[in-house]
């Protein structure tokens, strides 16, 4: 299994802000504000190519490559994701679609990927179980970017953050 350290994570934080001219990493919440649904985007792009490129993997040493687009795709989508609920949630239910986020991402979509890639993985292997992965994220970025353009920018509730 690949990780990094506390360490390595801060060390990409830092560069992260540093590539956007940010100073705290508050600052990142504004940016994807500022910068709108494109990090979803974004971010599930990644995964799909990351999921890709696992699967197309005979050297660990690309495996180690591939990794690289995990700062991407996970901690795009989570900072995406959280100003997304909140700008949908109706006002003063901002906490409560955070936490509805929450269990749907680390409790249902957690609990469905360990069985059914667990499931996959044993009938199909590792690199049918990545390409399945990577086409799941690419059609929810299909799907997510339909949805978009059919709201035209326009969804219920939508309010726009306050400045600090």
């Amino acid at each position: 299994m690949l990780t990094i350290s506390p360490k390595t994570a801060e060390n990409h934080v830092r560069n992260i802000l540093a590539k956007l001219h940010l100073n705290r990493k508050q600052e990142l919440v504004r940016y994807a504000l500022d910068h709108g649904i494109d990090r979803i985007l974004s971010a599930l792009a990644a995964f799909a190519l990351r999921g890709l490129a696992y699967s197309l993997v005979a050297d660990p040493a690309w495996a180690v490559a591939a990794q690289l687009l995990h700062g991407l795709s996970f901690s795009a989508m989570w900072i995406a994701a959280v100003v997304y609920a909140a700008q949908i949630a109706p006002r003063g239910l901002g906490a409560s679609a955070l936490a509805a986020m929450n269990a749907a991402q680390f409790g249902l979509a957690a609990a469905t990927g360990a069985l059914v890639g667990a499931s996959l993985y044993a009938l199909a292997g590792p690199a049918a179980t990545f390409r399945v992965a990577g086409g799941l994220a690419l059609a929810g970025l299909v799907l997510f970017a339909a949805a978009e353009r059919g709201l035209g920018g326009r969804r219920p509730h939508v309010r726009p953050a306050a400045r600090t």
